[in-house]
């Protein structure tokens, strides 16, 4: 409960400072933050038998952000849903990466009906152990009014037993204006 009324309040801090930035600015500001989770598969899988280099591999990701966006005026603040795809020449247990990641985000507040889109179909990822660092260029679309970000997302990386075939993440993504 503790952790859930710390996270709450975090988010809480997030969506009043991306308002205030909205809706104090005069140009085309876009700005993010939330917290990630979610899971995906890994194919032809990481083997435990190459610690060091690997078998080049895809993986997907499906999951969601719950957090707050901002394009000039326009606001979003709940849970966006996202489907990413990617590649990893090297595929060794201990590093991983870097490699290219794309994908989009969508979303519709329930109450309000502002939509959401979040397409980043270049960014680039890079795994050390359990920690996994996404970056890259993003287009921040609310309610048609579009603006583009810089964002890097924080991941801690979980997987099962070997060969690594499904994994799931969680952590935090922040994105401002370029």
């Amino acid at each position: 409960m503790k952790r859930t009324l710390g996270r709450l309040s975090f988010l809480l801090a997030i969506v009043t400072a991306v308002a205030m930035v909205g809706t104090n600015s005069a140009y085309a500001v876009a700005a993010g933050a939330g917290v990630v989770a979610g899971s995906g598969t890994i194919s032809p899988g990481i083997s435990e038998l190459t610690p060091l280099t690997g078998t080049p591999q895809t993986f997907s990701f499906s999951g969601t952000i719950v957090g707050a966006f901002a394009v000039d005026t326009n606001a979003y603040a709940g849970t966006v849903n996202c489907s990413f795809n990617g590649s990893d020449p090297n595929a060794s247990v201990v590093l991983g990466g870097p490699g290219p990641v794309g994908g989009s985000c969508s979303g519709t507040m329930p109450v309000t009906g502002t939509t959401i889109t979040i397409t980043a179909p270049n960014l680039t990822f890079i795994r050390a152990g359990a920690v996994v660092e996404v970056s890259g260029s993003a287009t921040v679309c609310i309610n048609g009014n579009c603006g583009t970000v810089t964002a890097v997302a924080a991941l801690a990386f979980v997987a099962g037993g070997f060969p690594v075939t499904n994994y799931s993440v969680a952590g935090t993504v922040a994105a401002a204006g370029v």
